[in-house]
């Protein structure tokens, strides 16, 4: 997943931990880690699979004439297969309802 500034969470945690070069400001801000909460929504155990399908594939849009129509489900399907996904069609319409949800808020902006 990724933080508000789309950096990966590893990126985030190193950026939020203290180095003795830090002002007493910035331990201050630091403190209490990452702000994972307002990055990350909570993830129910059965959504995690998806979730994490959906994070790796949340790059591969298909584009045509009127902008972005839809997520890449080859793409998908090959996540899947590397991360042995056993419930294909389960994970699919997960992700899917994923894409869907992206779609209908880039088409709000």
């Amino acid at each position: 997943m990724a933080c508000i500034d789309r950096s990966p969470c590893e990126i985030c945690k190193t950026a939020f931990s203290v180095t003795p070069w830090d002002s007493d400001e910035e331990r201050k801000r630091k403190e209490d880690g990452p702000p994972c909460w307002s990055c990350r929504p909570e993830i129910y155990p059965e959504n995690e699979e998806a979730v994490e399908i959906y994070s790796h594939c949340s790059g591969q849009w298909i584009c045509g004439a009127g902008g972005v129509v839809d997520i890449n489900m080859g793409t998908v399907l090959q996540v899947m297969d590397v991360f042995g996904v056993e419930d294909k069609k389960g994970c699919l319409m997960s992700v899917k309802i994923m894409a869907q949800e992206q779609l209908r808020k880039w088409r709000e902006e």
